[in-house]
């Protein structure tokens, strides 16, 4: 199964010309892929957070060693990475601010 892999920039919740140009393209995706799946990241709603020493410590250390507290430090960056491993890479789209100078 296809699946396409959504990553929204934009800080704005509603109103956002790029996202609306990524709910345009995402439309036309599900036409074509009827079956597909979507996994969609909104960076504005949900700000992957700056890496901690304490995830970093998680990263280094052996899966069957990570203590409760590094598997929570480690929690998210495994999601994420499990839904860009998931996502068909030729379907990945970033809605991302543009601007003019």
């Amino acid at each position: 199964m296809t699946r396409l892999l959504r990553i929204d920039s934009s800080s704005h919740t509603s109103g956002s010309h790029s996202n609306q140009l990524a709910d345009q393209a995402e439309a036309m995706w599900r036409e074509t892929n009827p079956q597909g799946r979507v996994a969609t990241w909104h960076l504005g709603r949900a700000p992957i957070p700056v890496l901690s020493q304490e995830t970093m410590n998680g990263f280094f250390s052996r899966q069957d060693k990570l203590s409760d507290d590094l598997q929570q430090a480690t929690a998210l960056s495994d999601q994420l990475n499990s839904e860009l491993q998931a996502a068909d890479l030729s379907t990945a789209m970033a809605g991302a601010r543009l601007e003019t100078v």
